[in-house]
């Protein structure tokens, strides 16, 4: 039979490296989850500025502020 210390000790190395692989983890994602939440909001920003220009994608001198990717999109007005 092992003694109750040895395996608690084990778990406990097991659940310290689970720890670390999270911590880490999160560290990578982090400048990721930074990157998506701009990309919504360019989003937003594009959809707001598509509906409050009729036919905007066929006047040219609309279009090319949208061209530029990332970037950032004219107001809506």
């Amino acid at each position: 039979m092992v003694p109750v210390a040895f395996t608690a000790g084990g778990v406990g190395a097991d659940l310290n490296a689970a720890g670390s692989a999270i911590m880490a983890y999160a560290t990578a994602v982090r400048p990721i989850k930074a990157r998506l939440q701009g990309m919504v909001s360019e989003a937003s920003a594009f959809v707001a500025y598509a509906s409050a220009h009729d036919n905007w994608d066929t006047d040219q001198s609309r279009v090319d502020p949208t061209s530029q990717y990332p970037g950032t999109f004219p107001t809506a007005t």
